[in-house]
């Protein structure tokens, strides 16, 4: 018999080669138990038929093709848990690569990444949402994938950009949760609206052909972004995320640009209308 080996592989090697290794060694060793198997359930079979020192008897030994079959189970049980246990470090192999796709933050919690994949993994939560804000289902829906599915090719520093995910933040991801639940309060609501807003508008900009932030270096000092008004990104011109300030506040000081007159609609569906007006004010790159 062939005993199991597959997870010593994943135990002993680097990740991708113990994972392949293990694979491959729960398939054979499970493959081989189960033709073991068959052939001694067959004897067993014929050993139950003839009856141990029977005349004409099917098989010689009926006793030891008994003790054979017993075995011959049990190890297709173990390869079974073999394959198992090598399918599920391929999970977890993979739920790394997934997490490596965030954009690197050293302050990201752990609960923060699984509060994202439950979202990302939610197929129910998009009408609750919407429910719970008074949006449309389609704003939501091009939020959640802005916000915690979709890659962004993001500026990480001068003349340096990466592509990944948004790093998972706490607080975002437990607005949407309990909006999705339909447990907001009314301050969690104008909260999450306004984070809406934000990600609305810089996801409409960023899909009109802006970067997320500017990575020139003018716009970065000792590895930080200060965006100015020749260099910036769709995320400085976006309402501001805090709920207690003006949303567009920020517009003066940056761009010498007063926000007069643009107004965030309470569903959220002016969206477009006022990414129109921001570029018609705001001086272009």
């Amino acid at each position: 018999m062939l005993a199991p080996f597959g997870w010593l592989a994943v135990l002993g090697l680097g990740a991708r080669a113990g994972v392949g290794l293990g694979l491959a060694g729960a398939a054979v060793g499970l493959g081989e138990a189960a033709y073991n198997f068959e052939r001694a359930d067959d004897l067993n079979v014929a050993a139950e038929a003839s009856g141990a020192g029977a005349p004409n008897a099917l098989v010689e030994d009926p006793d030891a093709a008994r003790f054979n079959y017993v075995m011959a189970w049990l190890n297709l049980a173990l390869s079974v848990v073999d394959a198992g246990l090598a399918l599920n470090a391929l999970r977890v192999m993979g739920k790394g690569a997934q997490a490596a796709r965030y954009l690197p933050d050293a302050d990201v919690a752990p609960e923060a990444v699984e509060s994202y994949a439950r979202i990302v993994s939610s197929t129910e939560d998009i009408p609750a949402v919407a429910r719970s804000l008074g949006v449309s289902e389609g704003l939501v829906k091009r939020i959640k994938g802005h916000m915690f599915i979709e890659e962004h090719v993001v500026a990480v520093g001068p003349d340096a950009v990466m592509q990944g995910r948004f790093s998972p933040m706490a607080r975002n991801g437990e607005l949407w949760e309990k909006a999705a639940r339909g447990v907001l309060s009314a301050d969690e609501a104008l909260e999450l609206r306004r984070l809406f807003a934000h990600e609305a508008v810089e996801a409409e900009l960023m899909a009109r052909g802006l970067p997320y932030r500017s990575a020139h270096p003018s716009a970065w000092d000792d590895g930080t972004n200060f965006a100015n008004a020749q260099h910036y990104g769709a995320h400085d011109l976006a309402p501001l995320v805090d709920h207690r300030r003006p949303p567009f506040q920020h517009w003066e000081p940056l761009f010498k640009v007063s926000p007069d007159g643009i107004t965030i609609s309470d569903d959220l569906g002016n969206i477009s209308q006022i990414v129109d007006e921001m570029l018609k004010r705001i001086p272009r790159q």
